[in-house]
C-alpha cells in the first residue's frame, strides 16, 4: 500500500464510514457526530449544471467506478457545459496541448505566445497540428474510459470503429488503441516528412516536429505529405510524439520508448519531521505493447526539475529546496535524509520542451522523486512586544463588542468573515485578552455548528451531497460553487481554519463524538486522498502534477482551466495542517503539508515568476492575477484595480502565508509593480498590502501603517489583526525561510546575524523544537512562544 492510503486510516473515522455507507439512497439527512449533511438539495437549489441550467452528468463508460474528478486540466472532457461541443474544449496537458472532436483527437504544441498590446495577458493558444484518429470515425460523443492521477484515457465509438486514446500532463506521447478501420492522421497543414522509415515517420507541421509511431508490420502510408494511414493488424496500437528536435536519433530514442503505454499515474508524499523535508514520489505504470521497453519519457515542470531528489545538481537544484537560489549549509540537513530508491529512473536528457510554465526537461523512467523543504505554519504570531497596549487593546474591544454568529450570506463570504474572527481569537489570546478570545471563538463556535447542522426540510445553511458527481456543496452557495463546483478550496479553507482555531482552544469540539467529523468531510470533498474513498474523487482541487490548484469545476475555457486566489489555496492548505495539527493527525497534517509546500512552489514559479524564467517577453508585469492553462492574466474575474489584482494572491494573510516571505525579492518586485501600476501606493486594500510587505519588510509596512491611522479594514481582516501581525514583525524580523525546524507549526524570523525563532506546541505535553540553524525552543503545552520573550 503506498504512503497516501497507507496514512488515511485516520482521516475518516468508523463513524463516518458507517452513517455514509448506510445511508439509503431516499434518505435526506446523514448524522456524523454533533453534525449533519443532507442527501438531497435544499427547495429551489441547483447542483452541476450544463448549458441553460439543465443537471449535468459525467460522461464516463461503464469502466469508470466511483467519484470522477472536477475542477482537472482535463475536465471539460467528462463535464459537457456546452451541447454544441459534446467532445471537449481545449485541454493543455504539457507540452502537448489537446482537444476531441468527432473525428478524434486534435494534437497542437503551443510554442508562441501572444501578448495582448497592453502587455497585461499572454496565451499559449491551441491551434492544432494533427488529428488522430480513426478512418471514418465521425464519434458523436466523447467520454472517458479511465483516468490516472494526472492522464486521463478519452474513447471515441461509432459502430465498430474505436478510438481510445491516453494523455497526460508531461506525456509528449498520445498513447492509441484504435479498432474498426485504420489509422489516421491528418495534418493541420502541410506536412513535411523529414524521416520516413515504414513504421516510425518524422513530420514537421507548422514548425513542429512529431514521430508517427506504428506497430512493426504496419508502415504508414503518405497521402501527399497530409494524411498519414496505418493498418494496424492485431496489434490494434500506435502513438504519436511532439519531438523536441526534427532528427534522426531524436525520433530514434522516441521511437524506442513509443510503445511503452502509460496505464496508470500515481503520486505519494511523505514527511520527515526530523529534516523538515516533504518527499514526493510521481510514479508510472506501463504495459508494454510492442517489445519489453516500460520507460515512459516524461517532462518536468520547472518546480519539479528544481526540486529533483536524484540527480539534482543536473535538475538545476540550486541550494536550499524551499528557495532553489541560496547556497546549502550543512547545518540545515537536508543533504542527509534517507531517499527511497527512484525505481528505474534514468535521469535527465538534454532535451527540453517550451510550455506556458516555462522550459519543461526530459526524463526518462518510470518514476521520479522530488524533494521540498516545508518552512512551517503558525496559527498566529506570539506575545506583544513592538506593539502600543493601548493600541492593540482597544482596536480588540472595539472588535469584540461586535462579534457574534455570523448570518447566512452564502459559503464565500460567511467563510471571509469566519477568517476574520479567528485571525482575532489569536491575536486577543496572545494579547493576554480572554475575555475577548472567548467571544470570538463563540461567534465562531455558533456560525460553524449553524452550517453543520442539517434539518429535515433542508433549508440553509447547511451542507447537501450530490452523489452524481461526489461533492459536498454548501448552501447558500456563491460564484458558482454550486452549479459548476468552481472554488471549493477557497470557500471551505475559511471554515477548516475557523474551526482549527476552535480545536486549538477547545479541543473537545473537534473531537469524532462532536465537530469534527463535518470538518473532515469538508477536507474530503477538497483534497481527498483516498483513491478508494467512495464518496469523493482523489485530491478534487489540486493537481498533483501542475503542482497547484484549479478553481473551476469544468474547465470548459479555450483556454483551459484557470485559478485566480493562489493565497485561498494556500489558506486551504493551512488550515488542514493546523487542524491535524490540533488534533492529532500526523497523516491529514502530511497531506496539509504536501499541499502547501508543493503549491508554494508553483505559487513562486508562475504566479509571480521568482527566477523571472517564466513570463514571456511581452508579458509587462511582475505577477499574475490569475493562472490559465494556456498563460496568465494581470486580472481579476471582477476588477482591474491593481490593488486587487495583486491582492488577491496576498489574502487572508495569516500564521500560513509565511510562504510569501520565501522570495523577498519577488514580492519586492510584486509590490513595486503594484504601486507602479496604480499610480502609487494602495487606497482600498492597504492594510493587506502592509502586512504582505511586512513579511519581507517589515519596518516599512509599519510606517506606512503609522502614517495613515484612519485606514480602514479590508473584507476578512480586522485593525487589531492587522496592527499586531505588523507591529510583531517590526519586532521578530521578516520570515528567515532558510531556517526550518523539527516541527511544521514552527518557523524563523530575523534580519542579519539576529535570528528568533517562534513555536507553537500543539500537544498536551512541554515540547522543545530544534531549529536547523541548531537553536533550541521549549514550548509549554499549548502555548505559541518565541525565543525574544513573547508569550
Amino acid at each position: 500500500m503506498a504512503p497516501v492510503q497507507r496514512m488515511l486510516c485516520t482521516l475518516t473515522t468508523a463513524a463516518m464510514l458507517v452513517a455514509l455507507a448506510a445511508a439509503p439512497s431516499g434518505a435526506e439527512i446523514v448524522r456524523l457526530g454533533r453534525g449533519s449533511f443532507s442527501t438531497s438539495l435544499p427547495a429551489g437549489a441547483k447542483g452541476p449544471a450544463a448549458a441553460r441550467g439543465r443537471p449535468a452528468e459525467p460522461a464516463v463508460t461503464r469502466r469508470v467506478q466511483g467519484p470522477v474528478p472536477t475542477n482537472d486540466w482535463w475536465t471539460s472532457l467528462v463535464w459537457k457545459r456546452n451541447p454544441d461541443r459534446p467532445q471537449s474544449d481545449p485541454m493543455f496537458a504539457h507540452p502537448l496541448a489537446l482537444r476531441a472532436k468527432a473525428e478524434g483527437l486534435e494534437v497542437s504544441y503551443p510554442t508562441h505566445p501572444t501578448c495582448t498590446p497592453d502587455g497585461r495577458n499572454y496565451n499559449y493558444h491551441f491551434r492544432p497540428d494533427l488529428v488522430v484518429g480513426v478512418e471514418d470515425l465521425d464519434a458523436p460523443r466523447t467520454v472517458v474510459d479511465g483516468f490516472g492521477d494526472w492522464t486521463v484515457a478519452a474513447l471515441w465509438e461509432n459502430g465498430s470503429r474505436r478510438l481510445r486514446a491516453t494523455v497526460g500532463h508531461g506525456l509528449p506521447y498520445v498513447y492509441c488503441e484504435a479498432t474498426g478501420g485504420k489509422a489516421v492522421i491528418r495534418c493541420h497543414g502541410q506536412g513535411e516528412v523529414w524521416h520516413g522509415d515504414g513504421a516510425a515517420v518524422g513530420v514537421t507541421v507548422n514548425g513542429h516536429a512529431y514521430g508517427l509511431f506504428a506497430p512493426k508490420g504496419s508502415p504508414w502510408q503518405v497521402d501527399g505529405e497530409r494524411v498519414f494511414r496505418a493498418d494496424l493488424g492485431q496489434a490494434g496500437c500506435f502513438a504519436v510524439a511532439v519531438l523536441p528536435k526534427a532528427d534522426a536519433d531524436t525520433l530514434t530514442l522516441f521511437a524506442h520508448h513509443a510503445f511503452a503505454f502509460v496505464t496508470d499515474t500515481q503520486v505519494s508524499w511523505t514527511y520527515d519531521e526530523p529534516s523538515a523535508v516533504l518527499t514526493t514520489r510521481f510514479q508510472v505504470t506501463t504495459r508494454p505493447r510492442q517489445g519489453t521497453e516500460r520507460r515512459p519519457i516524461l517532462a518536468l515542470y520547472r518546480h519539479q526539475w528544481m526540486h529533483l531528489a536524484d540527480g539534482a545538481s543536473r535538475a538545476g537544484w540550486h541550494g536550499h529546496p524551499l528557495l532553489g537560489d541560496h547556497a546549502m549549509s550543512g547545518a540545515h540537513g537536508h543533504a542527509s535524509v534517507a531517499m527511497p530508491p527512484a525505481g528505474d529512473a534514468s535521469g535527465l536528457t538534454d532535451h527540453t520542451y517550451i510550455s506556458p510554465r516555462g522550459e519543461m526537461k526530459v526524463l526518462i523512467g518510470q518514476a521520479f522523486e522530488t524533494r521540498m523543504a516545508f518552512g512551517g505554519v503558525l496559527p498566529g504570531l506570539p506575545g506583544v512586544g513592538g506593539c502600543d497596549a493601548d493600541r492593540l487593546a482597544g482596536t480588540l474591544d472595539e472588535a469584540a463588542r461586535r462579534a457574534e454568529p455570523l448570518g447566512t450570506r452564502d459559503t464565500y463570504w460567511t467563510g471571509k468573515a469566519l477568517g476574520r474572527l479567528a485571525g482575532l481569537a489569536h491575536v486577543a489570546d496572545a494579547a493576554g485578552k480572554t475575555s475577548a478570545r472567548d467571544r470570538f471563538l463563540s461567534a465562531i463556535r455558533g456560525t460553524l455548528e449553524r452550517w453543520f447542522t442539517a434539518e429535515a426540510g433542508v433549508r440553509p445553511p447547511c451542507f447537501a451531497y450530490d452523489g452524481t458527481w461526489g461533492t459536498l456543496i454548501g448552501y447558500p452557495a456563491s460564484y458558482g460553487s454550486d452549479t459548476q463546483l468552481n472554488d471549493h478550496n477557497f470557500h471551505y479553507g475559511y471554515f477548516v481554519m475557523a474551526a482549527a482555531t476552535l480545536a486549538r482552544f477547545q479541543p473537545a469540539w473537534a473531537s469524532d463524538r462532536q465537530w469534527g467529523p463535518m470538518v473532515r468531510l469538508l477536507i474530503q470533498d477538497v483534497a481527498c486522498p483516498r483513491r478508494d474513498d467512495r464518496r469523493f474523487p482523489f485530491l478534487r482541487c489540486f493537481d498533483p502534477y501542475a503542482g497547484h490548484s484549479w478553481a473551476s469545476g469544468h474547465a470548459a475555457f479555450a483556454a483551459g482551466n484557470n485559478q485566480e486566489s493562489s493565497s485561498e489555496a494556500m489558506n486551504f492548505a493551512a488550515g488542514v495542517v493546523l487542524w491535524a495539527a490540533a488534533t492529532g493527525d500526523v497523516g491529514l497534517r502530511d497531506l496539509g503539508i504536501f499541499l502547501h509546500a508543493t503549491e508554494a512552489r508553483a505559487v513562486q514559479q508562475y504566479w509571480f515568476d521568482a527566477d523571472r524564467a517564466v513570463f514571456p517577453d511581452g508579458y509587462r508585469h511582475a505577477a499574475l492575477g490569475i493562472l490559465w492553462s494556456n498563460g496568465g492574466a494581470y486580472a481579476t474575474w471582477w476588477t482591474a484595480n491593481p490593488e486587487e489584482i495583486h491582492g488577491i494572491n496576498f489574502l487572508p494573510v495569516t500564521g500560513g502565508s509565511l510562504y510569501l516571505g520565501a522570495r523577498p525579492a519577488a514580492i519586492a518586485r510584486n509590490l513595486a509593480d503594484m504601486e507602479a501600476t496604480n499610480g502609487g501606493p494602495a487606497r482600498e486594500w492597504r492594510d493587506l498590502l502592509w502586512m504582505t510587505r511586512a513579511l519581507v519588510d517589515p519596518k516599512a509596512a509599519l510606517a506606512a501603517m503609522d502614517a495613515d491611522p484612519d485606514m480602514k479594514a479590508t473584507s476578512g481582516l480586522s485593525k487589531a489583526h492587522t496592527y499586531h501581525w505588523i507591529a510583531r514583525l517590526a519586532r521578530l524580523g521578516p520570515v528567515r525561510p532558510d531556517v526550518t525546524a523539527d516541527s511544521p507549526t514552527a518557523a524563523a524570523f530575523g534580519r542579519g546575524g539576529e535570528t528568533r525563532h517562534v513555536a507553537w506546541n500543539p500537544s498536551r505535553r512541554e515540547r522543545t523544537v530544534t531549529f536547523s540553524d541548531g537553536a533550541r525552543l521549549t514550548v509549554p503545552p499549548g502555548a505559541v512562544v518565541s525565543d525574544e520573550g513573547g508569550r
